[in-house]
């Protein structure tokens, strides 16, 4: 069966609008702190959420895995895992069963190609976010591969040479 361009541009339209709702922060997303209880912690960087507040953001289900923007920690899942992967997992694991906050950034995507929602997490209001206590413990390093928050990008490049000069976790 053969499909028609006029069909293959529907088609094509289709799909772009679908991945445009997945790819933008919902405006009701802006500015806000959503309370969430970490459910797993898959590696130092990456965990699963459970929204506390019956009324997610737009385009979210109440269970969601949340990739920690502006953080890369070593992977896990190489054989043998990299240097430094569990003890990032294990700073991260003290937050599995707790209630966090998450924060959407405005100015990068909402998922990540995996599908994972991109936020900041912060332990409680007013805190630095575990993001960037990843990077100034030496757990992961600043991934500014992806453009988001410049201010934040700036404090996140700024955490990284903290734990380089202080010889913290992966920089010993």
């Amino acid at each position: 069966m053969m499909i028609s361009n006029k069909n293959k541009v529907f088609v094509f339209g289709a799909l772009f609008l679908i991945l445009i709702s997945c790819a933008v922060v919902p405006s009701d997303a802006k500015n806000r702190l959503y309370e969430v209880r970490v459910n797993a912690v898959v590696d130092g960087d990456t965990i699963k959420i459970q929204f506390l507040d019956k009324n997610t953001p737009a385009g979210c289900s109440r269970e969601e895995r949340v990739r920690l923007i502006g953080v890369n920690t070593p992977e896990l899942t190489t054989t043998p895992p990299e240097y430094y992967a569990n003890e990032a997992r294990l700073y991260t694991n003290q937050f599995y069963r707790k209630t966090v906050f998450l924060e959407f950034d405005t100015g990068s995507a909402l998922r990540d190609r995996y599908g994972r929602l991109l936020a900041y997490v912060y332990s409680d209001i007013g805190t630095l976010s575990i993001n960037e206590q990843l990077i100034a413990g030496g757990y992961g390093i600043y991934y500014g591969i992806f453009a988001f928050n410049q201010d934040r990008m700036n404090e996140f490049n700024s955490a990284e040479k903290y734990a380089q000069k202080n010889r913290y976790g992966i920089w010993r």
